[in-house]
């Protein structure tokens, strides 16, 4: 059972389970994301379509699956290909899809890119595209989504500030598990900090996204160290993600979330919406 992942790149991903005491953190190597792709629509449900529809039967890839195998093979962002049957719909029995291992997770939308251009938009259907992370791992594994409470309770811990704050001058409003814990931005430092030691928490609980950036902005403004054992580059980048999870399933644009985010004055996010 799993209490978070991170993908650490090359195909490597850490597994954190709960213990007694702690978390174990147990790294998976060689991780390849797969997505499939399949006939379009009109190939699966004829001319008629219906409750019933009878799409041609076949033992292997249609042509212009096959195509696209010729085509992807050998790209570097596709680690292998295969042919697996799948139902495309609850309605059609289980055919060919092309299945295409990713070299790693940010290849999964690379090749989905690459299918859609490849052809007119309607030739091929594409699956397992805007799985979270986390959610993919798992599905793909065969690894519980969910922590192992039998081993202990989850120990969190609540940072509150308000949204429409997002000067380092306003720390002093913070408060952790609902106590106020400074009156100044230095004093707040060090009681978050205070907070965090004691608790030790696997899971940091903030009422808005902006808050961790803050507080390592704070940091760097006084000069302080502590903080620096939580990666900020890590934290930003799962934002990002998040968002990305959120908005891309309801029909969000790649373009669109990068001018949603452009707004964010941080290095990491600068980075995204630039690539």
């Amino acid at each position: 059972m799993t209490l978070t992942l991170d993908y650490l790149g090359d195909g490597r991903v850490a597994k954190l389970t709960l213990t007694p005491d702690s978390v174990a953190r147990e790294v998976h190597d060689d991780y390849r994301p797969t997505l499939f792709v399949g006939d379009a629509p009109n190939d699966l449900y004829g001319q008629t379509g219906g409750p019933e529809p009878t799409p041609p039967s076949r033992d292997g890839l249609s042509d212009a699956l096959a195509e696209l195998q010729s085509f992807l093979d050998g790209q570097q962002a596709v680690a292998d290909l295969d042919v697996e049957s799948h139902r495309q719909t609850f309605r059609t029995g289980a055919r060919p899809l092309l299945r295409i291992d990713a070299t790693s997770i940010e290849a999964v939308r690379t090749i989905a890119k690459r299918v859609r251009q490849f052809d007119q938009p309607d030739t091929y259907i594409c699956y397992n595209i805007d799985l979270t992370r986390q959610l993919r791992f798992c599905l793909e594994t065969d690894t519980e989504a969910a922590p192992d409470r039998s081993v202990r309770d989850l120990r969190t811990l609540r940072l509150e500030f308000p949204s429409h704050e997002s000067e380092i001058k306003s720390l002093p409003q913070l408060t952790v598990d609902g106590e106020r814990v400074g009156s100044s931005p230095r004093e707040v430092l060090d009681g978050v900090q205070s907070a965090i030691d004691d608790h030790n928490p696997d899971v940091l609980i903030v009422s808005t996204a902006d808050l961790v950036p803050l507080l390592f902005e704070t940091a760097d403004a006084y000069g302080v160290e502590d903080l620096d054992r939580y990666d900020a580059g890590w934290y930003e980048n799962a934002v990002v993600r998040a968002v990305e999870s959120i908005l891309a399933p309801v029909g969000w644009r790649e373009g669109a979330i990068r001018q949603y985010l452009s707004g964010m004055n941080d290095e990491t996010l600068e980075r995204f919406v630039s690539r």
